[in-house]
């Protein structure tokens, strides 16, 4: 009798041991997975709108549903080593902005062999070249609305404050405005009708005669682009803002397109 409780006892023991080594595994695997494939599950779904831009230019480029896909299947590829803060960065940075569905925004920065998430500089291993494909991704939608944005901008038109500017539809209207970066300052578009007009870009020019280094010193203008989509009527207003919604300065333009 002793040696058959004996063997009960021995079993219950076997069986419990077996389940907490199980719980175990189960409690460890997804973290891991976790690390290693931050974006495994990521679907498009969750991405409202995505951005891709390239430095010096910045010039923004909103993704396509098509190529959100795209960048998503890429995404689910990358393999993280872990923070790596030694390795040379190759290549130039290409900068991804996610706009999730939960509110939270995402950036991106790839370079042709490292990748930077959430603040953390990260390697992937070399076998993979994800972040070379995420770079040569950016590059190509990038760079190529670049290139056609500098076409468009060839016959552009310069627009003066109070005047009446007259344009065709597909022409680029541009209005350059003094921003001192030292400043708080922003200038900031609201545009009457954005199906008749609309911002597809905008940029700092520093003039090279005074150095960006001496604070206060000014120099810069801020340039917008606007396209001209439709024929009709519009007001253009720059609001020179301070903080959320303090209006500091305001100077207004109107467009009168013809096809």
């Amino acid at each position: 009798m002793k040696k058959i409780i004996s063997l009960i006892l021995t079993l219950i023991l076997a069986l419990s041991l077996a389940s907490c080594g199980n719980g175990d595994d189960k409690g460890h695997a997804s973290p891991t997975e976790s690390a290693s494939l931050p974006y495994k599950d990521l679907s498009a779904d969750e991405i409202l709108s995505a951005t891709v831009s390239i430095p010096p230019s910045g010039f923004q480029v909103v993704l396509s549903d098509d190529e959100i896909e795209e960048l998503v299947a890429i995404l689910r590829t990358v393999e993280i080593d872990g923070p790596d803060y030694s390795v040379e960065i190759e290549g130039e940075q290409t900068v991804f902005t996610l706009e999730m569905a939960t509110g939270a925004e995402k950036s991106i920065f790839s370079y042709d062999n490292v990748i930077y998430l959430s603040g953390t500089h990260t390697v992937e291993p070399h076998e993979t070249e994800v972040s070379h494909t995420l770079s040569e991704f950016g590059k190509r939608i990038a760079e190529g609305a670049y290139q056609q944005f500098l076409e468009k901008i060839i016959d552009s038109v310069y627009a003066s404050s109070g005047s009446t500017l007259n344009v065709t539809t597909g022409q680029v209207v541009f209005v350059m405005l003094d921003e001192n970066q030292s400043l708080p300052g922003r200038w900031k578009p609201d545009v009457s009708d954005n199906s008749m007009i609309v911002l597809i870009h905008d940029e700092i020019y520093l003039s090279e005669a005074i150095s960006s280094d001496t604070p206060g010193a000014g120099g810069e203008m801020h340039i917008f682009y606007f396209e001209a989509l439709h024929s009709g009527e519009c007001t253009i207003e720059m609001n020179l803002v301070y903080g959320d919604d303090e209006i500091a300065e305001t100077e207004s333009y109107t467009i009168r397109i013809e096809d």
